[in-house]
C-alpha cells in the first residue's frame, strides 16, 4: 500500500501542539518509500545539520510540484534546506510555511 500511496498529509494545515520530530532524512525516507507520492503535506524539524546528500537522486519524486510545511522550523541556513529538498524533489515549484 505504500507505494502507491499518493497523499500524504499530516497536520501541516492546522499545526503541532508540540514540536515536530520529522527531519529532512525522515523526508527522504518517506519519498523514497512512497515513490508514488504527488502531493506532501507535513511539519517538520529542519534545525538541524542537513544531511549528507549521497544518493540524493536515487530518491528523487519528480511527481511532486508543491510541498506544504505548516510551521515548520527551520534553520538560519535556508539556503541549505531548499537545496536539499531541490535535490529530492526535483521539480518543486513552490514551499508553504505559516507560523
Amino acid at each position: 500500500a505504500w507505494p502507491q500511496l499518493q497523499i500524504f498529509s499530516l497536520g501541516a494545515r492546522f499545526g503541532w501542539m508540540e514540536e515536530s520530530r520529522v527531519t529532512l532524512g525522515g523526508v527522504k525516507s518517506l519519498i523514497r518509500h512512497c515513490p508514488g507520492l504527488k502531493n506532501l503535506e507535513l511539519v517538520i524539524d529542519a534545525t538541524k545539520e542537513v544531511p549528507e546528500r549521497a544518493g540524493a537522486m536515487a530518491v528523487a519524486n519528480n511527481k511532486i510540484t508543491g510541498l506544504v510545511l505548516g510551521n515548520s522550523k527551520i534553520r538560519a541556513q535556508t539556503d541549505e534546506v531548499a537545496e536539499e529538498l531541490g535535490a529530492v524533489l526535483p521539480q518543486l515549484r513552490w514551499i508553504e510555511t505559516w507560523s
